[in-house]
């Protein structure tokens, strides 16, 4: 559609060109043509627009002034225009990059890739309301390392690092696609479960601590897992009562036992603490 959009442009930008003749500059028209291949397609379809922008000028130059077009001259001058398309593109594409790079260090959490605590919180508003208005249940999961502080010391911290990240492979690839893993900090990590029942809560948190467990024995790590897993049959009002539950369940797991599961299936908003 894009392409489409910039050709019929390209065309209107050369037909405006050879209507009013050589009374205006109208390269810069070309301009915009250039920038919507680049930025919604890529820098190739960029280049080969430019090639066609600067055959309409040449064109137009022929047609209205009645250039020749065996002089050396003019092939320059498309050439310098070709140029100049060219590195507008290019540098329009690193803005791109920037911007994109930028955004994904906002969103997510640098060291593993999963969200960070605050598009973590934005996806539970967003699941919360969508949760209320259409009566269906939400559950979070919430996940602490133990003995992680005796990896950092014992092995380093880009062992500790390394560790981290094979945590968060793993909840990625355990997880359904509409579901949401955030680093919270540290070596917590939560799990976002838009329209998940108590019943399928239990297995996908059961799925999650057994690879999760797989991982850290195959790879040598003296890690266990203490998850809190508390579902809503319809989410309450406040993103941080839905936080907070699980993360109490968690980590009274983890001054209990360590290395296990709880669960919590809150009835109404009256049950949470």
């Amino acid at each position: 559609m894009a392409v489409f959009a910039a050709l019929a442009l390209a065309a209107v930008v050369g037909w405006v060109d050879y209507t009013v003749g050589d009374a205006f500059d109208l390269s810069l028209l070309y301009v915009p043509v250039i920038a919507i291949v680049c930025w919604v397609v890529n820098l190739r379809a960029a280049v080969m627009f430019a090639v066609l922008c600067s055959l309409i000028w040449l064109m137009d130059d022929w047609i209205v002034s009645g250039i020749a077009l065996h002089g050396a001259e003019v092939y320059w001058e498309s050439a310098v225009r070709f140029l100049l398309f060219v590195a507008f593109a290019v540098v329009l594409t690193h803005l791109q990059t920037a911007l994109q790079r930028e955004s994904a260090l906002a969103r997510n959490d640098p060291l593993t890739g999963l969200a960070n605590v605050t598009s973590f919180v934005e996806e539970a508003e967003r699941a919360t309301h969508h949760s209320r208005r259409g009566q269906t249940p939400i559950t979070v999961i919430f996940l602490d390392c133990d003995h992680f502080k005796e990896v950092n010391d014992q092995f380093g911290h880009p062992q500790g690092d390394a560790l981290l990240k094979d945590v968060a492979d793993c909840i990625r690839s355990s997880i359904r696609r509409g579901d949401v893993a955030a680093r919270m900090g540290g070596d917590e990590f939560a799990i976002l479960c838009p329209g998940m029942d108590e019943s399928l809560a239990r297995q996908i948190a059961e799925r999650v601590k057994g690879d999760l467990d797989s991982k850290m024995q195959s790879g040598n790590w003296p890690v266990t897992f203490s998850i809190g897993v508390a579902t809503f049959p319809i989410a309450p009002p406040s993103v941080a009562d839905l936080i907070r539950e699980s993360d109490n369940l968690m980590y009274a797991v983890k001054h209990d036992t360590r290395d296990g599961v709880r669960f919590k299936t809150l009835s109404s908003v009256s049950d949470v603490a």
